[in-house]
């Protein structure tokens, strides 16, 4: 079953996590893709990194409910999305770094989607200096 997030956050520390996939136990997870979103204000700024990082803690953050790409399927969605992180997660094995500019819109999708093994978590980082505001709408599979 595919579903998504979409969540509008404002860094406040260097690096944070936006987002975190958990997938359930037993069950793997397939990251497809997202778009993300930046409203910085400054043309001549340093992109921002973004980090695809394997993590071994939830740090201290809020669950959100996913909603389905088929809204008449009658599975329930079990992979836990969080995020509003004031604590940030232990662990980072980086799966994919990319940067962008922190004027731009970016549909980023991966050639082999991001496997989310069961039990495990997946983070977005961000790492910059700078806090823009960043839109984020995040596609999985189950």
């Amino acid at each position: 079953m595919k579903f998504y997030v979409t969540e509008t956050k404002t860094p406040t520390s260097n690096p944070q996590t936006l987002i975190q996939v958990l997938a359930p136990t037993n069950t793997r997870v397939r990251i497809l893709g997202a778009e993300i979103g930046l409203r910085g204000s400054t043309p001549a700024t340093t992109p921002i990194a973004f980090d695809w990082v394997i993590q071994t803690s939830a740090g201290t953050s809020t669950a959100i409910t996913g909603q389905k790409r088929d809204r008449g399927c009658d599975e329930s969605i079990r992979a836990t999305i969080l995020t509003d992180f004031s604590a940030e997660p232990t662990g980072t094995t980086q799966v994919v770094t990319f940067s962008m500019h922190q004027q731009a819109m970016y549909p980023w999708r991966p050639r082999i989607p991001i496997l989310v093994k069961g039990g495990e978590r997946v983070g977005l980082r961000y790492r910059s200096a700078t806090y823009v505001e960043t839109v984020l709408t995040l596609y999985v599979e189950e």
